[in-house]
């Protein structure tokens, strides 16, 4: 009986150090690598990088540090990393809808953009969403979760705040939310065709852009036109001024003082998304800017 457990010891101890060599490599491979790629996937690295340390040789979780430090080394080079899924863990019935709705809210704005307009904040929600699902799995510390619960949710509501929110589709393939965020200082209007003609969504949503300006008092509102990379020079620079124009007429017409108002075309020179494809209808967009 003696010999057995003895046994039964010293192959727990091979597993594990296994274990712990398999992810300590991963590790040290992920520490020595030169991130290259977007801005998004460099700041995704680091996130996966100071978790899988964390796993390793604070926490002594040499699954996590593997997990970590495998999704860090994919990132690194630029390939796609998507969040964690709840299929791939035991996550507790009561804490499922919250995690579930998270994750959808998180893909809808990852999918709108984040990724390039606000690389830091949205490599910083998708590492805490991954760190909150791992944790809520150890049903044995439900406390665990909360710290990564809680990151999350402050790196999201900075990532929306700061992007602003996607208030007209017009054929795009970026979600369109129920209402305009109240809190956002930016808000993007996007033009279904080449031209500058507003919808009626887009007028809906102008009403509310209008209240928020009117109600929150910023300093300067500066609005911004864009085009995409169809057309010659001249065209795109006076499509992209039209389209800015248009919506600073229409903010006015809706009771902004003009005053505060302040129009710039940028032609095809800041793409939402870039691509080689030159027709692209999230880069045909007007911005507005709050300033406080």
């Amino acid at each position: 009986m003696i010999r057995r457990t003895l046994v039964l010891f010293a192959i727990t101890i091979s597993l594990s150090g296994c274990a712990y060599f398999g992810s300590e490599f991963l590790v040290w491979q992920l520490n020595k690598t030169e991130p290259t790629g977007s801005e998004f996937s460099k700041q995704l690295t680091a996130q996966y990088k100071a978790r899988a340390n964390e796993s390793q040789y604070q926490n002594f979780n040499y699954e996590q540090a593997y997990r970590n430090a495998d999704r860090g080394l994919d990132a690194s080079v630029g390939a796609p990393v998507k969040p964690l899924t709840t299929d791939e863990f035991n996550i507790p019935e009561n804490m499922m809808p919250e995690i579930v709705q998270a994750r959808i809210d998180l893909d809808k704005a990852l999918d709108a953009g984040a990724r390039d307009v606000t690389p830091r904040e949205a490599a910083l929600a998708q590492a805490k969403f991954d760190c909150w699902i791992e944790d809520a799995a150890k049903t044995w510390l439900p406390e665990l979760y909360q710290e990564c619960r809680r990151e999350f949710y402050l790196a999201f509501n900075q990532m929306t705040a700061m992007r602003g929110q996607p208030v007209d589709v017009s054929g795009t393939t970026i979600g369109q939310p129920d209402a305009v965020d109240m809190n956002a200082n930016r808000f993007m209007l996007f033009f279904g065709t080449a031209g500058a003609k507003l919808n009626v969504s887009t007028a809906t949503s102008l009403d509310q852009i209008a209240q928020i300006i009117k109600q929150r008092r910023p300093k300067l509102v500066r609005i911004e036109g864009h085009s995409d990379a169809s057309g010659s020079s001249k065209a795109k620079q006076n499509i992209s001024d039209k389209r800015a124009i248009t919506v600073a007429e229409a903010l006015i017409a809706r009771g902004v003082d003009a005053k505060l108002l302040e129009t710039k075309g940028w032609s095809d020179r800041k793409p939402l998304f870039k691509t080689k494809n030159k027709n692209v209808p999230a880069n045909r967009r007007a911005e507005i800017w709050l300033d406080f």
